[in-house]
This record gives structure tokens, C-alpha cells and sequence, in this order.
């Protein structure tokens, strides 16, 4: 069977984070109902100002939401992308990273695509 062992039945590993409301973003952490498996395309982002400050990562979170996420939900012709933010990579979902932010809503979609990627 497909999902035999735990960590085939787990969604993520650590808990990401919303800008907007300052709150934890809450995971089905268990998967084991359906068969649905979806893969992010996240995006690392810092330098010394970003690390360093955490009101300049929520703006930066922020930032990548408008220029990133918005067109994405258009870009994104994936029929189980909309699954897949009810799960997890909704809109402004990041890691704090000592170098920055790790951004975590979009799909993989634009992974496919070299112009995107580079």
C-alpha cells in the first residue's frame, strides 16, 4: 500500500506562519485520509536586514503575496492546487529563517518552466 508507513500519512514537518494575523499556521497533520500528495515550490529569501528583522520579514512576506502569490493563483492551472491550499501554502505562509524567510504559497507550478526558475 501506498501509505504503509507514517511519514506518508504526514503533511509537512514544522509549522509555517501567517503575516497578517501573526498566528501559526494550523496543518492536517495527518494524511491519512485520501490519497492526495502535493509538492510546494518555496522560495528562500534574505540578506542581513531581513534576518535581522522581524517586522521587515513580514513585509517581505507581504511584498511576495502581492507580486508572487496573487498572480500565481491565475497562473496555476493545476486542478489540485485549490486542495492543496486548504492543507497548507495559503496566502502569506512563511518560515522566519535566520537569513530571512522561507516562502511557502506557492505550488510547483513554475518549477516547469526555465524563464520562471531563473
Amino acid at each position: 500500500m501506498e501509505l504503509d508507513c507514517d511519514e506518508a500519512r504526514r503533511f509537512a514537518c514544522d509549522p509555517d506562519f501567517d503575516p497578517y494575523d501573526i498566528s501559526i499556521n494550523v496543518m492536517a497533520p495527518d494524511a491519512s485520509e485520501g490519497t492526495l500528495r502535493s509538492c510546494g515550490g518555496h522560495i528562500h529569501l534574505g540578506n542581513e536586514k531581513v534576518g535581522d528583522d522581524f517586522d521587515m520579514q513580514l513585509e517581505v512576506v507581504k511584498t511576495m503575496d502581492i507580486f508572487l502569490g496573487m498572480p500565481s493563483l491565475l497562473l496555476d492551472k493545476d486542478p489540485t492546487s485549490q486542495r492543496r491550499r486548504e492543507l497548507y501554502g495559503k496566502a502569506g505562509a512563511h518560515r522566519p529563517k535566520p537569513y530571512g524567510v522561507e516562502y511557502r504559497a506557492l505550488g510547483n507550478f513554475w518549477l516547469s518552466h526555465p524563464k520562471l526558475t531563473r
